[in-house]
């Protein structure tokens, strides 16, 4: 069953979606998925775990339209290769040398930045009629933000 549209960005869309079994077990499984990421990025680098992650991206494209017959447009394609384009430049900045970086005030400030940018669409959401693409890019904006703060967890972890 499809919610409207206009229930998007709405507090009462959680809810609604707490009450759906096939919702919870998705969520359980993000939850499970952030544990193992957050495991793996105690042992490997981010330049190695994130790029890891946006091939598990590509691998579902074809899956979904091979096998499911899902359509994948450009928006999809364009979506997964803006992923792919970020990660690459993610591994450009990073350093050569294998240092694990003490969450600095620049990089709190950052992850901070990342997670009011995440939030603005739902601050702004009676102006965005329209303007989906915006959600979009806040929420590669928390991802980005999350596997930081999921690398400076693991590296907590790791240290003791």
């Amino acid at each position: 069953m499809r919610l409207p549209t206009t229930s998007s960005l709405h507090h009462n869309l959680f809810r609604r979606l707490v009450g759906r079994p096939r919702w919870l077990t998705g969520t359980a499984c993000a939850v499970v998925a952030w544990a193992a990421q957050t495991a793996a990025l105690a042992y490997a680098p981010l330049t190695l775990v994130q790029p890891t992650l946006a091939l598990g991206l590509v691998v579902l494209l074809i899956v979904g339209a091979q096998l499911k017959h899902e359509r994948v447009g450009w928006r999809e394609i364009a979506g997964v290769a803006a992923i792919i384009l970020g990660l690459a430049g993610l591994a450009w900045a990073s350093p050569s040398a294998p240092a694990q970086p003490a969450p600095t005030g620049t990089l709190v400030a950052a992850i901070g930045c990342f997670a009011v940018l995440a939030i603005g669409p739902y601050a702004l959401r009676r102006h965005l009629h329209g303007r989906d693409w915006i959600v979009t890019v806040a929420a590669g904006l928390a991802f980005a933000g999350s596997a930081q703060a999921s690398k400076f967890v693991a590296d907590a972890a790791v240290a003791g």
